[in-house]
């Protein structure tokens, strides 16, 4: 397989013919996948996402770039696109190969290669080659692709560049000059495309010409960038004004007159040598440019392979600065050898050579140059190990040329006191001959002439252009802040690039924190790192390989220090056991670099160095903050970092909290790890492993030693709420905490509270860390449990307030604060399940259930709610059983275990009466949440049914508060249990609006009146029942604001609408219904309301929109994962299919209804639907006896489960079509009549009337008009009961004729329907005298309906 994207992506079989890649999409992700093809590491998730959809990605869009890569398998094949954790890769055997990209890349790099050696020839055809290969823009179907191209755009013209300069050493002039004249018109500031012009122009005679070209790029600079030409052009017009000039044009090299200076030539952009020239920047090295993995390495970096740095902006490929034959030796003075023209020294630095790769951070790298442009001090912030260090040195060798005095390193860590930092900077800069020493302060503080080593340092920079890079400033942040300043104010070209794990805090500074790498980058240096340990590890070995380092990655931040750390434990460890004991990772990571400050060489070292510079009340509010799950915002702050007034907080009195961590539930006893599953880390103490004394280089116990002394007891510092703000700043400002801003546009609406609040969270490491400081001696565990108090009661407090909110007009600013915080919410409910604190686990389920309900948490709320049931069934204080369930391992479990008798106290008032009603919310919630999710109670256990009749006794018996607020508003759905859909689910439901009415709130009784609406819908007559509700409900929902509710009545005005025959009411009502449930997250409700919206167009004969509705259902679907509405959709493709005429494919739709409806639970009205649209179908395929039996089939079903008259009416009237087409006219008229009465005054949309009216016509034909309208007007009181006998008769008639001997088929016939016919008249007669409608109970494994109508609807046909 062959990929190209240097133009229009293509993929290419072997023989070379293009496969039909599709649209633009899958055009997008392939140019993604191939440009990384080169790569170890898969290209992640959201990286293709940015690349396919750039600004506007789907909602769900992991799924649906999950979706594409299936198309894009499709194509290409299976293999070719790898799944990997995090994210995908494209399998190629030869990237440099297989990729036009990654070839031109190769390519370039062997005709470079092949200029640098003196063999212009070869160069010349490798390059041409390598050009070849463009099509069009690179990388042209990536709907944002400036920057991705950015790269192959600027290397084509290095290739170019290149090309021609190997053509002019074959001496071509006149073969280049007309192409050279097209390429200056094409790039007017391209100053090398320019001296190569001039260059070819003499060298095939044309002087005059060639000064002509001079003065037209003179005159192009001026004009437009207001400059004069450069070394370069200037050197060649000189040469051309004199008489030697012959010999030095024809040579590129020797036309910038030697070796190239910094005021004389700006370097190559390939750093090769070669043309200088301003149209290309000097800022990656050779083999970075050309290596294939899509990212370039600036100039001084080295690229992992290199066996010293990438060369400088004044190195040729020769070490000297010269190109090829042109090369020059030079004597040690730095003069050229026979030339009169001085070269100045190369620029000085102490930049350290590197010893191993760089990973990733080409972005920060940008960032931090784009700083150095605009700003004067530049600090890098992080934590220890982010790779401050490192980065610094790699931003700081890219931009060498541009400080002709130097790059400089100041090195800061090894200093123990401030006042050395003067010194230590003076000597980096090379102005001082003694050593920095670890005693006598003396030979630091002053110069060797006893001067002060700050003034010296003014002195030398004064007039000077230098970057002064300061490294690990926290330590001496003080000191070093002011030498800044100092630098800064008195020399003016001193620019200061510092790492710190805090702000200096001087004015002009530009903060530039330091991020964990980001997944991709991060699984890489961990795998190149490995591949030192272990020769031949491969991350993409197997999935589970993968799916370890993934693990360790994000559990270690993506921080450089711990990723190395950790792949050094290759030596002894596969990668899921270092995975594996990532909880105890501070004994784990202890394998650095021998040669690194001791606190560098291990992860627990480079924690407890931020630590100890910590004063103690910054320790306090960090140990306190530990107790917070995922982060928190500055109010919770105050809330549980701040000491709460005495006594105010009853939770910390007294309670079983206190044994909980006497007893150690909060440390090793709650999980085998200590910590628990919403990692909130409570852990006690650890003991010190170690009690040996250090050796050299043992940092092990380095790391122990330092920790047993500073494990000292320290006094309480009391903080007040006013000042933890100063104090999380300051452990932000060093790098302890993160704050995570709101993005712009992100605040809440106007009616809700603050949506644009700050968050703080600890990176798992650090939390760790403080999570073990946090309990390390008795009065740190004391002052944490007093936080973990605060932590349970300010969280209970929030989700009180937050419960009425979210069934308001303010419902998405809340939605959102409630989901931000849930891990927060979720460790205070498993903390007080944990201690068994009942009061505080029903005050948070009670506040969650909607939440959960709304936000489709429920399989979660239902666990939540098993493990509070369970804890009436075991003793009070056996706190660490909390997550057992007794009696079973299912929430459900709990739900048989419910008291005989209800307590004759108050609700509310009387204790064990309040305990009742609360486990029986648990209960019933338990039941509905499960219900919900297709897990719930089995219909046909005896115990359940029992239980169900216990809890509608005990609701219908006791009207009050708690039956009138959610969840106990649901008890009536009890019914369903114990006497199925049809057994008094009504008068139930009128008896919860009537106690809604009198104790509940407006969106209480909004809610009890929707399901009735719903339900009365789905009945028997329920339809002309419901318009008072409605118009009710319309008010309140309007005056509540509740957008689910919203979009719950708007769905049932649509459906109300459409049996009206009020489509664009209809059409109105669920577009209303679709953007509510849009703006409310509830995506699985948006696909049910495009079908909807689908089936109203296909009533409509709309195909168009029909179609286009259906494929956004689809696409939400897919998003979404829904699987019940894509039967409902190949319902209306087949309908739609029927309308059209094309019988084959509306049967191949209707087999695929029924083959996702299999895999799905859908109600039963789909099957209804789907049955009548199948008999139809087979009946119109020939088979009508058939059909019809599948039709009478559908009609009796639909009957016993006492769906709603118009669809047993669409029934009949199939049948009806059917029958004329087996000469039954007179059974199909009194069918149709029958369907007339059960419609009553709701007609019949334009599709069904149209179908009626052909039938009408064929029965008219044999039976004559007048005797079509009487026998229709006749039967109008026709019951469904009666027509499926009448059903059964005909088809008992047809079978026997269709079994008579072909001799006798007409007599048979003859007395068959005669027989028939007296029979249906003795029915008739029958029903005449009794038209009760038989008690038929429904089969409860069809009655499984869910109590959402918004959950499935059905078509409306």
């Amino acid at each position: 397989m062959r990929y190209l994207i240097l133009g229009t992506t293509e993929a290419r079989d072997d023989h070379g013919d293009p496969l039909p890649l599709g649209g633009p999409r899958i055009r997008a992700l392939l140019a993604a996948l191939a440009v990384r093809a080169a790569r170890s590491a898969p290209v992640s998730v959201d990286v293709l996402i940015d690349e396919v959809w750039a600004d506007d990605p789907p909602h769900d869009a992991p799924a649906a770039l999950q979706a594409l890569v299936g198309r894009l398998r499709r194509t290409i094949g299976r293999d070719a696109v790898v799944s990997s954790p995090g994210g995908y890769r494209l399998a190629t055997a030869t990237p440099q190969d297989d990729v036009d990209l990654l070839r031109f890349e190769r390519l370039t790099n062997e005709g470079v290669r092949a200029l640098d050696a003196d063999d212009p020839e070869t160069a010349a055809a490798t390059l041409r080659k390598a050009l070849a290969l463009w099509r069009g823009p690179a990388l042209a179907d990536l709907p944002d692709r400036d920057a991705p191209a950015a790269r192959p755009e600027a290397l084509r013209l290095t290739a170019l560049h290149r090309r021609i300069d190997a053509d002019l050493a074959l001496d071509r002039p006149t073969d280049v000059i007309p192409e050279l004249r097209q390429l200056v018109a094409d790039h007017p500031l391209d100053e090398t495309f320019h001296a190569q012009l001039i260059r070819a122009l003499r060298a095939a005679g044309h002087s005059a010409d060639a000064l002509a070209a001079y003065e037209d790029v003179r005159r192009i600079l001026a004009d437009r960038l207001g400059t004069d030409p450069g070394a370069e052009l200037k050197e060649l017009h000189r040469r051309l004004l004199t008489t030697n000039a012959e010999p030095a044009l024809g040579d590129p090299d020797a036309a910038r007159g030697g070796a190239p200076t910094a005021q004389a030539v700006a370097p190559r952009g390939d750093g090769l040598g070669g043309s200088g020239g301003r149209g290309v920047r000097a800022d990656s090295g050779t083999r970075w440019a050309l290596d294939g993995r899509g990212d370039s390495a600036p100039r001084g970096m080295t690229d992992g392979r290199d066996d010293g740095p990438a060369r400088g902006a004044f190195d040729g490929p020769a070490g000297n600065g010269e190109t090829g034959a042109g090369a020059r030796s030079q004597g040690d003075d730095g003069r050229e050898a026979g030339s009169g023209t001085a070269v100045p020294p190369l620029p000085h630095s102490n930049l350290r050579a590197r010893l191993n790769s760089f990973v990733g951070r080409q972005n920060e790298i940008g960032d931090i140059l784009r700083d150095l442009d605009g700003a004067r001090l530049v600090t890098l912030t992080g934590p220890g190990g982010s790779g401050k260090t490192r980065l610094s040195e790699e931003a700081a060798a890219t931009v060498t040329a541009g400080y002709p005095d130097g790059v400089w390193v100041a090195e800061l860590a090894p200093l123990d006191h401030p006042s050395a930092v003067p010194g230590a900077v003076l000597s980096a800069v090379g102005r001082r001959a003694t050593m920095l020493l670890a005693s006598g302060l003396e030979s630091r503080t002053t110069g060797p002439d006893g001067g002060d080593p700050t003034s010296r340092l003014v002195e030398y920079c004064a007039d000077r252009r230098l970057l002064l890079l300061l490294d690990n400033c926290e330590h001496v942040i003080d000191t070093a802040a002011r030498l800044t300043e100092t630098l800064l104010a008195h020399c003016p070209g001193v620019t200061v690039l510092a790492t710190s794990r805090e702000p200096l805090g001087v004015p002009g500074e530009t903060i530039r924190p330091v991020e964990p790498l980001a997944p991709a980058p991060a699984h890489q240096l961990f795998a190149e790192r490995a591949a030192t340990v272990r020769p031949g590890f491969d991350l993409a070995a197997d999935p589970e390989t993968a799916a370890a380092v993934a693990e360790i990655c994000r559990r270690l931040d993506g921080l450089p220090l711990a990723i190395e750390l950790a792949a050094a434990r290759l030596r002894l460890l596969t990668p899921r056991q270092i995975a594996d004991r990532l909880d105890d990772r501070f004994r784990l990571l202890t394998s650095g670099s021998r040669t690194a400050l001791p606190r560098q060489q291990t992860l627990r070292a480079v924690v407890e160095w931020s630590w100890d510079l910590l004063d103690e009340r910054e320790r306090t509010v960090l140990r306190r903050a530990s107790v917070f799950a995922g982060g928190w915002t500055l109010s919770a702050a105050e809330a549980v970092c701040a000491d709460a007034p005495p006594g105010e907080n009853v939770l910390t009195v007294d309670t079983d909290e206190d044994r909980a961590f006497d007893d150690g539930v909060f440390g090793d006893g709650a999980f085998g790890d200590g910590v628990f599953e919403d990692g909130v880390d409570t852990r006690g103490a650890l003991t010190d492993a170690t009690a040996s004394t250090p050796e050299p280089g043992d940092t092990v116990a380095y790391d122990e030693t330092c920790s047993a002394t500073r494990s000292h007891p320290r006094p309480h510092a009391r903080i007040a709420p006013a000042e933890v703000l100063e104090l999380l700043g300051a452990l932000v400002d060093k790098s302890l905490l993160i704050v995570d801003h709101p993005s712009h546009g992100a605040a809440a609406e106007s009616s809700g509270p603050p949506g644009g609040e700050p968050r703080y969270r600890m990176l798992e490491t650090i939390h760790e860390y403080v999570g073990k400081r946090a309990t390390e001696d008795r009065a740190a565990r004391a002052d944490h449990k007093a936080a973990v108090a605060r932590h349970t009661a300010h969280f209970r407090d929030f989700i009180r307030a937050a419960e009425p909110r979210l069934r308001s007009a303010e419902q998405l600013p809340w939605l959102h604060l409630v989901e931000t915080d849930l891990d927060n919410i979720r460790a205070a409910l498993h903390r007080s399940l944990t201690i068994a604190d009942e009061d505080t686990v029903f005050a948070l389920i009670r506040a969650l259930a909607w939440f959960w309900w709304l936000r489709n948490y429920r399989d979660e709320g239902a666990a939540w709610v098993g493990r509070a049931l369970a804890l009436q069934a075991r003793p009070h204080g056996t706190d660490a059983e909390a997550d057992r369930i007794p009696g079973g391992t299912h929430p459900l479990d709990q739900f048989p275990h419910i008291p005989d008798r209800i307590p004759d106290g108050e609700d509310g008032v009387d204790e064990e009466a309040t305990r009742y009603w609360q486990r029986m919310d648990l209960r019933l919630m338990l039941f509905v949440l499960l219900a919900e999710q297709g897990t719930g109670p089995d219909l046909s256990d005896p115990r359940i049914r029992d239980v169900a009749i216990r809890m509608r006794a005990a609701y219908a018996g006791h009207p009050g508060p708690r039956s009138a607020s959610f969840p106990g508003l649901l008890w009536p759905f009890t019914a369903f249990v114990i006497e199925g859909f049809v057994g008094g689910m009504l008068p139930l439901m009128d008896q919860t609006v009537a106690v809604c009415r009198t104790h509940g709130d407006d969106w209480a009784l909004g809610i009890t009146l929707m399901y009735r609406t719903h339900l009365a819908i789905d009945m028997p007559g329920g339809i002309e029942t419901v318009d008072d509700d409605l118009a009710e409900l319309r008010e309140l929902t309007a005056r509540v604001g509740d957008r689910w509710l919203l979009a719950q009545v708007e769905g049932a005005r649509g459906e109300i609408a459409t049996h009206h025959g009020r489509f664009a009411e209809a059409k109105a009502a669920y577009e209303k219904a679709l953007r509510l449930a849009q703006e409310l997250g509830a995506h699985t409700e948006v696909p049910f309301l495009y079908t909807r919206l689908a089936d109203l167009a296909l009533h409509e004969r709309d195909m168009e929109a029909t179609l286009t509705l259906v494929a956004r259902s689809e696409e939400a679907a897919e998003r979404c994962g829904t699987q019940d509405v894509r039967a409902f959709n190949q319902i209306v493709r087949s309908e739609a299919e029927l309308l059209r005429g094309d019988l084959g494919r509306a049967r191949t739709y209707c087999d695929a209804a029924w083959d996702r409806a299999g895999r799905g639970t859908p109600p039963p009205q789909f099957w209804v639907v789907a049955g009548g649209l199948d008999g139809r179908i087979t009946g119109l395929e020939g088979d009508l006896v058939g059909g019809l039996r599948k039709l009478r089939n559908t009609l009796r079903e639909g009957f016993e489960a006492s769906c709603m008259e118009l669809l047993l009416a669409h029934q009949a009237e199939s049948a009806a079509e059917l029958l004329t087409r087996c000469g039954q006219e007179r059974l199909a008229v009194r069918l149709l009549g029958a369907a007339d009465g059960w419609r009553g005054r709701l007609p019949r949309s334009p599709l069904v009337a149209g179908d009626v009216g052909a039938t009408v016509a064929r029965a008219s034909e044999a039976l004559g008009q007048d005797a079509v309208d009487k026998l229709r007007a006749e039967n109008t009181t026709l019951p469904p009961e009666q027509a499926i006998c009448l059903l059964d008769e005909v088809l008992t008639s047809l079978d026997a004729r269709d079994a008579a001997d072909a001799t006798g088929v007409a007599d048979a016939f003859e007395a068959t329907a005669a027989q028939a016919g007296a029979q249906a008249e003795a029915v008739e007669r029958a029903a005449t005298d009794d038209q009760a409608k038989p008690n038929t109970q429904a089969n409860p494994d069809i009655q499984a309906e869910t109590a959402d109508r918004g959950a499935a609807p059905p078509p409306a046909r």
